[in-house]
């Protein structure tokens, strides 16, 4: 009994170390250039992520303000979370709004619909290597989730 754990242990040691090794291999395979035009936006690496004016406190206050709370805190909505993907242009605009994680059309609508009266932002920023053009403006991709029903965001700290 104990020589078929021992082979058991054995084997499985073999098993995991050759996951790992393939593993590594893949890692080393896979091309890394953040500069590549290949790469969708919410990939490339960023020294200086895009920022709402005011930071993101001033962001969750925007959208509590801007909500109908009569759509997204109705009490017979049962618990779930809407998830927008948009884009931050290079002049700081908010762009290609996509429902990633839907709730129910007249949720996402009421959500879509606040973030697209968003304010510029200040766009990304990327290091071009240049040192007379030490940052470059950049597209970027940008999540929001939104809980529902919407309690509103504990803003008191």
């Amino acid at each position: 009994m104990k020589i078929k754990r021992i082979v058991f242990g054995i084997g499985l040691m073999f098993l995991l170390m050759s996951f790992q090794q393939i593993n590594c291999q893949n890692r080393q395979s896979v091309k890394t250039d953040t500069n590549s035009s290949n790469l969708p936006p919410e990939w490339i690496d960023t020294e200086q992520m895009p920022t709402y004016p005011g930071g993101e406190r001033e962001l969750l206050k925007f959208v509590e303000k801007n909500l109908d709370k009569t759509i997204v805190n109705c009490s017979n909505l049962s618990e779930g979370r809407v998830i927008i993907r948009f884009s931050i242009d290079t002049l700081g605009n908010a762009i290609d709004f996509t429902v990633y994680k839907s709730y129910n059309n007249k949720v996402d609508n009421e959500c879509l619909r606040v973030l697209k009266l968003m304010p510029k932002w200040k766009p990304a920023e990327t290091w071009t290597g240049n040192k007379n053009d030490s940052f470059k403006k950049t597209k970027i991709g940008y999540t929001f989730p939104i809980k529902i029903p919407f309690k509103g965001y504990n803003l008191e700290k």
